[in-house]
């Protein structure tokens, strides 16, 4: 038999009010009580290759923010406890290589930016429950260099440089954010074509450094064998960083004509892999 003196009384009769105290019951005000949101990723998962989010949840600071497995979420969703109130919901694949903190996606310098797909939107968890589905768009220009007239390009002796004036993005409205961004074109499927990825820009303000291959990119003052304006080539094209989806680009050096030209290549989700 288990006995209560006075004071363990005591102390269950405290435990017992805290917790009605903490609790939420339909006959209470209910503006404390948390919301409950649920998410789905059923486009994120049908559409792209991808089987990693970041998620964020944000109002006046972050509620919510991990990676989350999303294939076993597929048709069910995850929920979370956020505050009763209008939140911003967040979901970014692509992202694993880059640095994130409170709202905000940043590439360190020298690498390059990631296939970065993302989606935010405002919902109303002012009720018990709440949901949103998310539907990312492309946030990222893949800029394709083909180099022309080279005599060896097995031991290609140059490296290629890209350097424009946004490194990262603000998830919350998708707003690039003010950063010395620079990487390195990485060679393709054959030694003449090189590619890159760039985040969002503000403007157009892009160059291209052609300089002496140098171990772990520690150049000379001499190194520097050409720069080309991308950004005045964007500019006359009509390059447009406020698409939803971004476009991706084809730049062409010809070392024997002295000659760059850029191309525009409209973004589709053809281009991506499709998951059945």
């Amino acid at each position: 038999m288990i006995g209560f003196n006075k004071n363990t009384l005591t102390l269950l009769a405290a435990v017992a009010g805290a917790a009605l105290l903490s609790s939420c019951t339909i006959k209470e005000d209910r503006t404390e009580c948390p919301s409950y949101l649920t998410l789905y990723y059923d486009n994120v998962i049908h559409m792209h290759d991808f089987s990693k989010a970041l998620v964020t949840v944000f109002a006046s600071e972050v509620a919510v923010q991990e990676n989350v497995d999303i294939i076993p979420l597929e048709g069910i969703g995850n929920e979370y406890a956020v505050p009763r109130r209008e939140n911003i919901a967040m979901c970014a694949v692509g992202h694993e290589n880059l640095w994130w903190k409170h709202d905000s996606l940043t590439v360190p310098t020298g690498l390059d930016w990631g296939r970065v797909f993302l989606d935010s939107q405002f919902v109303d968890c002012s009720g018990d429950l709440a949901h949103a589905s998310f539907d990312v768009h492309k946030e990222y220009c893949q800029v394709n260099f083909i180099l022309v007239g080279l005599n060896d390009t097995s031991t290609y002796p140059f490296d290629i440089r890209v350097r424009a004036n946004c490194n990262g993005i603000r998830m919350r409205d998708r707003r690039p954010l003010h950063g010395a961004f620079t990487t390195y074109a990485q060679p393709e499927n054959t030694a003449e074509l090189f590619r890159v990825r760039v985040p969002r820009q503000e403007a157009n303000e892009m160059t291209m450094d052609l300089l002496h291959k140098r171990p772990d990119h520690d150049y000379k003052e001499d190194d520097l064998l050409m720069t080309i304006d991308l950004g005045r080539a964007l500019s006359i094209v009509g390059y447009n960083w406020g698409k939803e989806d971004l476009d991706d680009l084809y730049v062409t050096v010809d070392f024997v004509l002295g000659t760059y030209s850029v191309r525009i290549v409209p973004w589709s989700e053809d281009d991506i892999t499709v998951r059945y």
